[in-house]
């Protein structure tokens, strides 16, 4: 970095005192350098004697700090040392240095002291300099750059200045390593503060910003990775950026940074390694391959018994080495540094990889960490150990989420031993099974039986437990409940199977015993928080099947959020599931946009088991419902109308056939599809005749048309509790098309008594939903009535408030004349033409033109159809591009 000279009054001054000019200048900035505006408000506003900026080499501490300078020119003093500075060279340089800034007066002493041999021991000068600086107008800032360089001669004139120079002065130093000093007392004192490698590392922004510089552009996603790999090292980012400017592959280059870059790989040997003696180099080779280190794992590692006190030495001198957890017994080395030392073992040591990674395996073995000790075993080239700990412990790592790494581990398997090992090929059937590949799990057990019949092998229990799994998972997912008997008597005694036969009891809707069975798992001091979310999981489904509502929400957000810290939730069946439940939890609350993130999460499980199972089909109901809420109705509909019609949906239970017609007949009478509505209807009637859901359903028709005697007789077993409801939130529809038919009957106080019971099981099951999409009569009596519903108030205001946000207007419910005769306004035909299309004199569709102008709220055929393109009840009509017609009269 160049830097800048002072002022050249200052040179008479500083040549006296043999201090070289170019030690005091500011180092110049580079054309491409980084402004960063979070660093320098840290420089200029924290009120310590002493600022310690301590990281190791590239981590732009200079940089950083002489932008700070720069833009205070004039109060502050910039020193860099050398280890020629001793005790005199030093005091000359900071006298020298503190000349430049313009508090200190043309006469000040500081201009003419004399340094003499032992400055620090001499009272006579240092009480000359503390009365001078004591004397200054304003406070100054001392920089000493490059603080590790300094003689051990001048150390005592170093804690002198931290601990003894007045409030006029701060002092910055700037270091690869922590002086001799004493900081923690410092520290406790609230004279110093602290910039460390973690400060100054760069965030995402800051690297995007810097690769800006450089006319380089990558995803975000790409500068996650680039800012992970580099742990934000400045000078690991811009060397990398560099590279990255002429990367054909940029996903390829920073998926091993450190191995591909070559100025990366020089900066970390000639500045880091090439100071480290050549042990201390081979223990960082030793422990390369593990990314967290305790203590007991780095002795194991490295054969030597001292190996943690080198790394603490390492953490001190360079900071590229860190401790953490309880006292700090553990260690990480930087992933820069860690990539380079990896690579470099194996270029230099390939004999001692694999027998690294067996001693890796061993002690996590030894101390109960199966997951890791797999992945050493899988590239440790020792097959026999690995086949071995896999019978012993790979069905337990699926059960806890490691399918994935138990595949991956099969996969350095000799394919002659797999082939003939039926115990292996279950395993690899029941962690395919865990990811949802049902046809490779599948395949798998086929092949297992397959070795079991050659072979011979006692493996006929395992197998029958393998089997027993893939069918009940089969039998969940591809057929209809009640026409196949699980096989649970097959079963085996883990945690899973119990979840499993859970699972297949809620499928038979016997709810008790299912939530009975889930409880057993979560009473088990002995799982894990894996196991526990799945659990939970199943728990929610179980609960909701019941009809807790609220209590299945908060289940499925709870198994969410533990399962989510395991690392290893998404894309599994229980995570599939919770967000599942707590997409239809978020529908039901009135939260589209959420979900619809939650659906997404569970897409690529659902994916990988295939279009033909049961879940599919709901993932796009729901996301219909909620596009719809979202205002994109025409999609929402013919993704709802794709989604009931697929085959699938026929082989669910009853109690989702009910989700299923609910939402969807809601939506066509939302959108006035009659013909759609009443499709739903027929399509759900075999398999929901008798419940509140068909009544609700059934009733709708009439009335929309008035026919209010057929509407109420069709709702009363909702009514009455003499049908059952599939659904917990039932009851709130059918008190809601109640309030209508009394309000379209002239039974106010009827209707009043219906809408209140609407707000009070609303509040019970805890929806919101159903309140927000009720007729606009409903709404309006609703808005009237605000005040008197007493505790139910509130959520009244909510769904007024939350229908008024997102524009949820109910279209009315049209005839199928007035249907015919909407459809043909965006045409600019004349009435008499319109009429003689339908059949039907210009009068009658006059008449049919005022009713739909009425229910709409319009004053003329243009605001006709723009309310009703709003609605849905006109489809691919653009609002505002027909004429505006007053008069319905051609």
């Amino acid at each position: 970095m160049e830097r800048t000279p002072p002022a050249t009054g200052l040179l008479k001054a500083i040549t006296t005192r043999s201090v070289v000019t170019a030690k005091l200048a500011i180092p110049r900035l580079s054309p491409v350098h980084l402004r960063r505006p979070r660093l320098i408000a840290a420089l200029e506003h924290n009120v310590a004697s002493v600022t310690l900026v301590s990281a190791p080499a590239g981590y732009g501490k200079t940089s950083v700090v002489a932008e700070f300078a720069t833009s205070h020119r004039d109060e502050v003093g910039w020193l860099s040392l050398d280890e020629n500075d001793d005790e005199s060279r030093l005091w000359a340089g900071v006298l020298a240095a503190l000349c430049v800034c313009s508090a200190v007066a043309p006469d000040s002493p500081l201009r003419s002291l004399a340094v003499p041999e032992c400055p620090t021991a001499d009272p006579t000068f240092l009480g000359a300099v503390d009365a001078a600086l004591q004397a200054l107008p304003s406070r100054v800032t001392l920089v000493l750059d490059d603080v590790h360089e300094l003689a051990p001669g001048a150390r005592v004139a170093l804690d002198h200045m931290t601990r003894r120079l007045p409030d006029t002065v701060r002092l910055v130093l700037l270091t690869r390593r922590d002086p001799p000093l004493p900081l923690a007392r410092l520290r406790l004192g609230g004279r110093l503060h602290d910039l460390r490698s973690d400060d100054l590392a760069m965030d995402a922004s800051e690297v995007a910003d810097l690769l800006a510089k450089v006319d380089m552009t990558l995803t975000p996603a790409q500068v996650d990775v680039l800012v992970a790999r580099t742990a934000g090292w400045p000078a690991g980012v811009r060397l990398a950026a560099q590279s990255l400017v002429v990367a054909r592959d940029p996903d390829a280059y920073l998926d091993d940074l450190a191995g591909n870059d070559r100025a990366i790989a020089d900066y970390l040997v000639t500045e880091i390694l090439s100071r480290l003696p050549e042990p201390t180099v081979h223990l960082l080779h030793s422990v390369s391959i593990c990314d967290q280190l305790p203590s007991s794992l780095v002795v194991a590692l490295t054969d030597a018994d001292d190996a943690a006190e080198v790394l603490d030495s390492l953490e001190r001198a360079t900071g590229l080495v860190t401790t953490y957890g309880p006292g700090r017994a553990q260690y990480r080395v930087h992933p820069l540094l860690r990539s380079h030392m990896q690579a470099s073992l194996r270029r230099t040591r390939p004999h001692a990889v694999s027998a690294l990674h067996r001693r890796a395996a061993g002690w996590f073995i030894a101390h109960a960490m199966p997951a890791e000790a797999l992945r050493h075993l899988g590239v440790s080239e020792d097959g026999t150990a690995l086949v071995g700990f896999l019978h012993e412990q790979g069905a337990e790592l699926v059960e806890e989420g490691y399918g994935s790494a138990v595949l991956d581990a099969m996969t350095t398997v000799d394919a002659d031993v797999l082939a003939t090992d039926p115990l292996l090929l279950a395993l690899e059937s029941y962690a395919h099974l865990g990811r949802g590949e049902l046809a490779a799990a599948q395949q798998a057990l086929d092949r297992a039986d397959a070795a079991q019949a050659a072979t011979g092998s006692e493996a006929a229990a395992p197998l029958a437990i393998a089997r027993a799994r893939l069918t009940l998972a089969q039998d969940r997912l591809f057929h209809p409940p009640g026409t196949r008997q699980p096989a649970l008597d097959a079963l085996g005694d883990a945690w899973s199977d119990r979840l499993l036969e859970a699972q297949a009891a809620i499928a038979a809707s016997r709810v008790q015993e299912a939530e009975r069975l889930v409880r057993e798992v979560l009473e088990d001091p002995r799982i894990g928080e894996f196991a526990r979310a799945r659990a939970m999981s199943v728990l929610a489904a179980a609960t909701g099947l019941r009809g807790g509502f609220e209590e299945m929400a908060d289940l499925a957000e709870k198994a969410s959020d533990l399962g989510a810290s395991t690392g290893r939730w998404d894309d599994t069946e229980g995570g599939t599931l919770a967000a599942v439940l707590t997409g239809y939890a978020e529908l039901m609350r009135c939260r589209p946009a959420e979900t619809l993130a939650g659906l997404a999460r569970a897409d690529l499980y659902a994916a990988r088991m295939g279009p033909a199972v049961v879940i599919t089909p709901f993932l796009d109901v729901l996301r219909a419902a909620a596009r719809f809420d979202l205002g994109e109705r025409e999609a929402a509909f013919d993704l709802m109308h794709r989604a009931r019609t697929g085959t699938a949906v026929d082989r669910a239970r009853d109690e989702q056939i009910a989700l299923v017609a609910m939402l969807a007949h809601g939506m066509a009478v939302q959108l006035g599809h009659r013909e759609e509505a009443h499709a739903v209807a027929s399509w759900a009637a075999p398999r929901l005749t008798g419940t509140a859901e068909f009544a609700v359903m059934r009733a709708t028709g009439p009335a929309g048309i008035s026919r209010f005697d057929a509407a109420r007789r069709f709702l009363e077993p909702a009514l009455d509790g003499s049908a059952r409801a599939e659904l917990p939130w039932s009851a709130v529809e059918a008190r809601l098309l109640e309030c209508a038919i009394a309000l379209g009957t002239g039974h106010r106080s009827r209707a009043e008594r219906a809408l209140t019971a609407a707000l009070r099981a609303a509040r019970d099951v805890g929806v919101l939903r159903p309140l927000t999409t009720m007729p606009t009569a409903v709404a309006d009596l609703m808005r009237a009535r605000l005040g008197v519903f007493g505790d139910l108030d509130d959520l009244a205001a909510e769904a007024l408030a939350v229908r008024g946000r997102h524009g949820v207007l109910a279209p009315p419910a049209l005839t199928e004349r007035e249907q015919a005769v909407l459809a043909q306004l965006p045409t600019l035909r004349p009435i008499a033409e319109i009429a003689a299309d339908l059949g039907v004199s210009p009068n009658t569709v006059k008449s049919h033109v005022k009713a739909l102008y009425a229910k709409l709220g319009a004053g003329s055929r243009r605001e006709a159809v723009d309310a009703a393109t709003r609605l849905g009840l006109v489809r691919g009509q653009q609002p505002g591009r027909i004429p505006d017609q007053r008069r319905p009269d051609g």
